[in-house]
């Protein structure tokens, strides 16, 4: 099953190829006069549409270089990085019914998702990705404290920046 992204480049395709051979009819004197007006914006429009959704928007998954631990990054700061591990991994956050919280299966593996990364197991996670990760409020159910969940969040992003060299980081 093709996901949205290669949906959408398949669209793009088809829509090159069918469009190319009436374009010529458009030039053709014949052609009304409102023709121009609705049908080229329209397909001018799903063009850009379906371009924004193959190649620009959802680029979840997409880490930023820069932003990434490399294999030499293990290599050189192996404590640092197993630090900030051990405090993902060994996480304890207070919960409360009807108290503002994150939804707990959200932040789990959220938080799983980044142990794997920094045990070198996972996909890589960007800082930034890190840093402005927003949780869903947790609503007639127990959820994480959201102070405790936001401090392990800038502490993680904060120490693996410090890490990466990132100037921002250094607090």
């Amino acid at each position: 099953m093709y996901r949205k992204r290669d949906f959408a480049r398949v669209a793009l395709v088809a829509l090159v190829i069918v469009t190319s051979v009436p374009a010529v009819a458009l030039v053709d004197s014949r052609v009304r006069w409102w023709v121009w007006g609705v049908v080229l914006p329209a397909v001018v429009f799903l063009f850009w549409r379906l371009w924004r959704i193959a190649f620009v928007e959802d680029q979840e998954g997409v880490a930023n270089p820069d932003e990434v631990l490399r294999r030499s990054d293990f290599e050189r700061f192996p404590r640092d990085i197993e630090t900030i591990g051990h405090a993902v991994r060994d996480r304890r956050f207070r919960s409360g019914r009807f108290a503002n919280g994150y939804k707990k299966d959200e932040v789990d593996r959220f938080f799983d998702n980044v142990s794997k990364y920094l045990d070198g197991e996972g996909v890589g996670i960007a800082v930034s990705e890190i840093r402005g990760k927003e949780f869903t409020w947790a609503v007639r159910s127990s959820g994480y404290d959201q102070t405790e969940v936001m401090d392990l969040q800038r502490r993680v992003a904060r120490d693996l920046g410090r890490i990466l060299g990132n100037p921002t980081d250094r607090r």
